[in-house]
């Protein structure tokens, strides 16, 4: 549920004059963590390139002509696999074609002359939503997945959530800080998707419809007392605009 929007009195915040005369001043949401680091935008292909296994992956090994050295296997929780002749390898950490190429110096010259090594994904390990979605979990990961489509997966967004306020943590790796990420941003195996509850921002007074608003990032004090249903009968001009950073309703206004 959401909290109750803060009280305000009737009478004006402060007696000497505003010190506001441009309505395009950005608005600052209620306190919110957004990182900073932006990531490019990359397409599935180069997702799964880049891509390195981990438990949960389940992979295909074969070697042309070699029936005995071809093997499907699920990555450990130790992250290797059992292979003939080469016991346990670790494989976890590494790209598909990192793999092929330490299968292939492992099988070259002791057992084969010049080994034909292909490696398959066959299923890759689930990826994440959490946050603000109706059923937040792991769901299994299909090549070219959007982000719209993971929380789509993950029942939708909850009646709380920010869509302005999507974070993705790549491969799992929670040492990183999370990248602001789009509805249409492409997702890999293991990756975080979180879904922020949306920020608050609040229009009181002469207006048309006061009340608390779901704060969009680059929002100006016009396009807040648009939402709000434009200026009411009283109000008296632009210059009577006051903003109170960060709901602290013990500060000056600005």
């Amino acid at each position: 549920m959401p909290n109750e929007e803060p009280t305000f009195n009737e009478e004006p915040i402060i007696n000497e004059e505003p010190i506001i005369e441009n309505t395009e001043l950005h608005l600052n949401p209620a306190p919110a963590d957004i990182p900073e680091n932006i990531e490019p935008e990359l397409n599935p292909d180069e997702i799964l390139s880049s891509y390195r296994l981990g438990k949960g992956d389940n992979i295909s090994i074969k070697v042309f002509g070699e029936p005995d050295f071809s093997v499907t296997a699920n990555v450990s929780k130790e992250g290797s696999i059992s292979y003939p002749f080469l016991g346990e390898i670790k494989l976890a950490g590494l790209t598909v074609n990192q793999i092929k190429q330490k299968i292939t110096s492992g099988l070259k010259g002791d057992y084969l002359i010049d080994p034909k090594v292909t490696v398959t994904v066959l299923q890759y390990r689930q990826l994440f939503v959490n946050g603000e979605v109706k059923a937040p979990g792991g769901y299994a990961f299909e090549p070219g997945m959007t982000v719209n489509k993971a929380i789509s997966l993950a029942g939708g967004f909850a009646e709380t959530a920010s869509r302005d306020e999507i974070f993705v943590i790549r491969d799992g790796n929670k040492t990183m800080t999370p990248s602001p990420a789009k509805l249409e941003t492409y997702l890999g195996p293991g990756d975080i998707i979180i879904v922020k509850e949306y920020k608050k921002f609040y229009v009181n007074g002469a207006v048309k419809s006061p009340g608390s608003y779901e704060y969009i990032r680059g929002i100006t004090v016009e396009k807040a007392i648009s939402i709000a249903g434009g200026l009411g009968e009283y109000a008296t001009s632009w210059s009577k605009i006051y903003i109170i950073r960060d709901r602290d309703e013990t500060q000056t206004p600005t």
